[in-house]
């Protein structure tokens, strides 16, 4: 499974893939580590003569208010953000109040939600998803 370097941001998304249709031309389905490296990849798809979902799907990940709103929209893993920033400051708050405890790292998970929109699809026939 290739990966490819993106900086996070629309422009570095789009190159990171253009790159990655460029050395893997089969690749039917990209999972990037932001919305907006995602909406890039999309961008820099098109630019190839690639269309999204039907020569390949792309997921985000942040579900930012955008990726509902470019076309097609993004399909994102949304993360419960405000849950975990009032965690967070709770967190802080404890730690602050209790400076002489003893503490072990917390691990906290929280359940994200896949938001299926317009930018996945089945693989095109005659490619295998691996």
């Amino acid at each position: 499974m290739p990966v490819i370097a993106g900086d996070g941001q629309f422009d570095g998304g789009e190159a990171a893939g253009r790159r990655l249709i460029a050395e893997h031309p089969d690749v039917t389905g990209v999972v990037c580590y932001n919305d907006m490296t995602a909406i890039g990849v999309i961008v820099g798809a098109r630019a190839l003569g690639r269309s999204v979902p039907g020569d390949m799907s792309v997921i985000g990940c942040d579900d930012i208010a955008v990726a509902s709103w470019v076309s097609p929209a993004l399909t994102t893993v949304a993360q419960q953000k405000g849950q975990m920033g009032r965690l967070a400051v709770a967190h802080l708050i404890h730690v602050l109040d209790n400076p002489d405890e003893t503490r072990t790292p917390d691990v906290v998970r929280l359940p994200m939600l896949l938001r299926e929109r317009e930018t996945t699809g089945p693989a095109p026939t005659g490619h295998a998803r691996s």
